[in-house]
């Protein structure tokens, strides 16, 4: 057994006076030796700085600078431990997770990235729900944050100093995603394990960043996503899809997600997306949702939305979705489908 690990904490932060108390305690009541917490503050305004000199084991800086990504990757270069993990300053973690991430990185031939169980707070620290994760975390995982929407949180999520070194740092051309990139990138070298342990508490905030910015972020999202696909088997991205149709099925098609649509644009997407209508119990409502994203890309499509006949919305997005993809392999997928739309009762 090797000695005890450091374990670097690092939290960028930039008015979270009223916040960053809970972050900072939380880190002490690890009650565990080897460790630093650094701090890199964007020049607050709000007393934070105050705050912070309250507590001298801190390292900490102040200074304006060019976002919250800048600020993560100056902590990281501070960062002198065998294992990282970010605390954003509005987070916390629970007792006793130093520990379990302590012994399960630190055996012969150790782990490089584990993960734990997060719980979602409001502003004033009532938990409201516990985010379970999966249990084996695959790039499939990562990708469907949709309707399974099991992937790891980032304050519960720590990686090991050679992990850093070698997938580098975050990618300072973000304002989304950051998080997302970066696990991306880890996750098709290296493998996430999973303790059975709540690890962090993350508080859901409405003056967030991506509050009132979901179009925008969802965007974000897919530009950084898309590429990682070619990495997924067939039957994977077909999982992927149809956990992503699932969800604008039964939850976008009056929300933020139906304003950035992802149509589908190959034959695996459409397989997915038609799994996916196979499972939602209003057929109908899913069709006549992807019949006006894709309708509004071609602008004439000489359909009606308003048609009642499923057979027929069924021939008008074939034929669309030919357009789109430039493929036949969609002809037994949607034959099926008819067959079943027949049955059903709307």
């Amino acid at each position: 057994m090797k000695e005890t690990p450091k374990i670097s904490v690092v939290t960028p932060t930039l008015n979270c006076g009223q916040f960053i108390r809970d972050c900072i305690e939380s880190v002490l009541a690890q009650n565990y030796e080897n460790f630093e917490h650094i701090i890199v503050d964007g020049g607050s305004a709000d007393g934070t700085v105050d705050v912070l000199r309250e507590y001298p084991h801190l390292t900490w800086v102040s200074d304006p600078d060019d976002g919250e990504v800048f600020a993560l990757n100056k902590a990281l270069k501070m960062a002198s431990g065998d294992i990282i993990g970010w605390l954003n300053a509005d987070d916390w973690y629970r007792d006793g997770v130093f520990e379990k991430v302590s012994e399960a990185m630190n055996r012969v031939g150790g782990l490089h990235a584990v993960y734990g169980d997060t719980t979602f707070v409001d502003e004033i620290r009532n938990e409201r729900f516990i985010k379970e994760t999966a249990r084996d975390m695959t790039l499939g995982g990562v990708f469907m944050r949709w309707w399974h929407d099991k992937q790891p949180r980032q304050p519960s999520i720590f990686y090991s100093r050679q992990l850093m070194d070698d997938i580098g740092l975050y990618n300072d051309k973000l304002h989304y995603s950051i998080d997302l990139e970066y696990w991306l990138r880890v996750v098709v070298r290296y493998k996430f394990h999973f303790i059975d342990k709540v690890f962090s508490c993350a508080r859901l905030r409405r003056d967030s960043k991506a509050e009132g910015n979901q179009a925008e972020q969802i965007a974000h999202h897919w530009k950084i996503s898309l590429p990682y696909m070619d990495y997924l088997s067939e039957k994977e991205r077909v999982e992927v899809w149809e956990d992503y149709y699932l969800y604008q099925f039964f939850y976008g098609i009056n929300g933020v997600y139906s304003e950035v649509p992802m149509i589908p644009r190959d034959g695996i997407a459409l397989r997915g997306a038609v799994s996916a209508l196979k499972k939602v119990k209003h057929l109908k409502k899913g069709f006549l949702y992807l019949y006006g994203i894709v309708d509004e890309r071609l602008e004439n499509t000489g359909a009606t939305v308003e048609s009642a006949d499923s057979a027929a919305l069924i021939k008008n997005f074939k034929e669309m979705f030919e357009l789109l993809a430039g493929t036949g392999e969609i002809n037994e997928a949607f034959d099926q489908l008819s067959e079943e739309a027949k049955s059903r009762v709307y």
